[in-house]
């Protein structure tokens, strides 16, 4: 077996236990986002033909790869959120309550949008924890809308991350 290979079986059977069947519905959009994974890992970059390099398929065609890649991310029937949460709660399951959270707030201007992102800061890495793209002229934060924006809550009673959208 390729390292290919071990990384996406050890992610398959990691994301059957932590997303539920009600979420991915299709084992095989579970067994794509393994494979988006493992390239991402691998290969270190977003660009998707990079990721079709390593995925052990019956395809011939590069091209072939690339492009159930590209239909997984347009898929209606994925949702980041609904993806990324049950990820996230299990990460930040057993967080000490003692051990102080760092979060950052960064913004990227892609004119005419501008994107927010919230992230824990872990072992030197941001772990995003909620997101929105704006329609606004500055990447100032401050002046954005305050309800347009993801506000993160930490519930002490199960202590699990939750990202929610306020009104």
């Amino acid at each position: 077996m390729t390292e290919a290979t071990d990384v996406h079986e050890e992610l398959v059977q990691a994301l059957q236990f932590l997303i539920p069947k009600t979420t991915y519905q299709d084992l095989r959009r579970l067994n794509t986002l393994a494979w988006a994974i493992t390239g991402l890992c691998l290969k270190q970059t977003v660009r998707l033909s990079a990721w079709a390099e390593v995925i052990q398929s019956r395809a011939i065609l590069a091209a072939s790869r690339v492009r159930r890649f590209s239909r997984w991310l347009h898929h209606r029937a994925i949702s980041p959120s609904h993806w990324y949460r049950p990820v996230m709660q299990a990460a930040l399951a057993n967080w000490p309550p003692s051990q102080r959270l760092y979060v950052a707030l960064d913004t990227t201007a892609l004119p005419p949008f501008v994107l927010i992102q919230a992230s824990l800061i872990y072992r030197g890495r941001a772990l995003p924890l909620a997101w929105r793209a704006m329609l606004h002229k500055s990447t100032t934060v401050a002046s954005a809308r305050p309800s347009a924006c993801h506000r993160a809550t930490w519930s002490g009673d199960d202590q699990a991350f939750r990202s929610r959208l306020h009104p």
